[in-house]
This record gives structure tokens, C-alpha cells and sequence, in this order.
């Protein structure tokens, strides 16, 4: 009996102990204002926000690109928010690598992070989680957050809202220390970036947890395999995310006016000829 409520007080402990996010109901970090996020104004009108913390394993994302979805505690979620009516581009990297995190020097993460993310239109309701009695997680689903397509949750309150899927970044096992999204434009508004690892099978998939299961493992055995390989171990990651406004800077507006008139000056030309 001992070994059987072991791996779980276990599991329990290791997420407590690598990220609120883990036993918390959604709860946005911002990525433009969270603490101990760097902020650095660029030459050409842009604004880099630099930010390292930390994710609960190295496979959550991917365990959520399953036909079964995934539980919304596992990965942290992000907010963006593009307050220029014109819109902005938007540069996206998150980065593995990290083994410190300086502003919580009690963590101490895992440098082996193969990250992906994914990008949504909009935010589900602050708190929101799969117990709430409002929206009830549908049969056969692990969770509600969908990693490759549109995610709706509820919280408490009785709030009910739902993220529109716009693209994602990375592979399932794929191999990469780096994504990244270049160049990409979002019109004004808030959008939510769910990010976590590209391991499948470094994450445990919580059927074997379920009796009525046919994959159900009385012993948790592979719950003490996953622990022992590390898998709840926190991975470190650095996100950074560089806004520019899409309204054209007045040295951009003059080249594209000088490229115009050069272009009616030569159709000029090629008509005399």
C-alpha cells in the first residue's frame, strides 16, 4: 500500500515544488510586465521582454497534441497583449538551456528542455480549470487544453470562454533547444502562448491512473520509472518576445515612397522605349 500512494505524494511534491502553475487554476504571467522580466527598448521602435522560468517536465506540451488532450495545470500560460491599434509584429523564442533561475535561486531545473508552444487568439477566464462544474471536461478527454486547436474552459464564477488555435512551433519528440516565431502579426488585442516540451514519452499519460482504464497500473510502476528518469524534474526555459508596432516608421515610409517613385519613373521609361 506504502508503494502505491509513494509515486503520487511524490509527484505531488515535485510539482509544488517546480511551479506554482503546476497546482494552480490558470494564471496568466504576462509577458510584458511579469516580474524579473528584462525590458529593452530597440533602435528601430521595438521592445524585447527577456523572462527565465521554469516548466514541470520536459513533455507536457506534447502530451497535449493527443487526441486526448491535456490537463491545463501542467503547462504555464502566457498572455501577450498588443495594445497599438494597427496591430504589431511579433518575434517569439523560447530557448531551453537554463539551470538557474536567479530571481529563485531554490530552483534548480533541469538544462534539457526540447521546447514548443503554441499560439492562441484571446484568454480563457482567469482561474479557470477542469473541475469546474460549468464545463465539465468532456468524455474521454485527459483535459481541456487542446495544444493544436481551439481550447474553451471555465472557471468558478461560472465564466466561460474559449482560445482561438493560430499556430504552433515545434514538433512532438522533436529535438531542437530553440524555437522560434518570426515576423508574425497580431491586429490589437490579448493572446495566450501555452508552452512546454516536445518529449512524448518522457511524459506519463494519467490513464494508468484511472481503474476503469484498460491501461490502468495498480503499482504505479511506471510512475516510479518516470520519476527516477527525471520526468516531473523542472526544465528551465527563456522566453523572448520582441513587439513592433505595425504602423511604419517614418524612415521605412520614406524608402517605400523613394522605391514607389523609382517604380513609376522606370514603367515611364519602359513606355517611351
Amino acid at each position: 500500500m506504502i508503494r502505491k500512494f509513494l509515486p503520487i505524494t511524490v509527484l505531488c511534491l515535485l510539482f509544488a515544488a517546480t511551479s506554482q502553475q503546476a497546482l494552480a487554476h490558470v494564471a496568466y504571467i504576462n509577458m510584458l510586465t511579469a516580474p524579473n522580466t528584462t525590458l529593452t527598448a530597440n533602435a528601430d521602435g521595438s521592445t524585447t521582454y527577456q523572462r527565465d522560468w521554469v516548466v514541470t517536465s520536459n513533455g507536457a506540451w506534447a502530451n497535449g497534441t493527443d487526441a486526448n488532450w491535456a490537463d491545463s495545470h501542467t503547462v504555464p500560460w502566457h498572455l501577450i497583449n498588443i495594445t497599438d491599434p494597427a496591430g504589431a509584429y511579433i518575434n517569439l523564442s523560447i530557448s531551453g538551456g537554463i539551470t538557474s533561475i536567479p530571481s529563485n535561486p531554490g530552483l534548480t531545473p533541469l538544462g534539457d528542455l526540447t521546447p514548443a508552444f503554441s499560439l492562441y487568439s484571446g484568454t480563457v477566464p482567469g482561474a479557470a480549470h477542469e473541475g469546474a462544474a460549468a464545463l465539465p471536461v468532456p468524455p474521454g478527454k485527459e483535459g481541456a487544453w487542446n495544444a493544436l486547436g481551439n481550447t474553451t474552459m471555465a472557471n468558478d464564477a461560472g465564466q466561460i470562454k474559449t482560445i482561438t488555435y493560430l499556430t504552433h512551433v515545434g514538433d512532438v519528440n522533436g529535438t531542437a533547444t530553440s524555437v522560434s516565431l518570426n515576423n508574425y502579426y497580431l491586429a490589437a488585442g490579448q493572446y495566450t502562448v501555452v508552452l512546454g516540451g516536445t518529449c512524448y514519452e518522457c511524459y506519463p499519460h494519467y490513464d494508468r491512473l484511472d481503474p476503469n482504464s484498460p491501461t490502468f497500473d495498480p503499482n504505479y510502476e511506471n510512475f516510479i520509472i518516470d520519476i527516477e528518469n527525471d520526468a516531473f524534474q523542472a526544465r528551465g526555459y527563456r522566453s523572448v518576445l520582441t513587439i513592433l508596432p505595425a504602423s511604419v516608421p517614418v524612415p521605412a515610409a520614406i524608402w517605400l515612397m523613394g522605391s514607389g517613385l523609382l517604380g513609376l519613373f522606370g514603367m515611364r521609361r519602359t513606355r517611351k522605349s
